[in-house]
């Protein structure tokens, strides 16, 4: 697989994974818990990209984790 596939995949699994953990928590929790988790996965896989892959990695690695999470987040919140 190309690395901008297994960046954006694992970053969809992670949202996915969070936005479950974080339906369990109050409304005002589930947002920061979701930056937190996302700023200490994304610290590690940095130094493996340089250059203009690096921002390409944390601009399509946020909006993917943001989007699976707030979907998963608000189905199971609201559900």
């Amino acid at each position: 697989m190309k690395t901008e596939r297994i960046v954006i995949l694992s970053f969809s699994i992670l949202g996915v994974m969070v936005g479950i953990l974080s339906s369990y928590l109050e409304a005002l929790l589930a947002m920061p818990l979701a930056i937190f988790i996302y700023t200490m996965s994304i610290l590690p896989s940095l130094k493996f990209f340089v250059g203009k892959k690096r921002k390409w990695v944390v601009q399509n690695s946020f909006i993917t984790f943001i989007l699976m999470w707030i979907l998963v987040w608000v189905l199971l919140y609201t559900g």
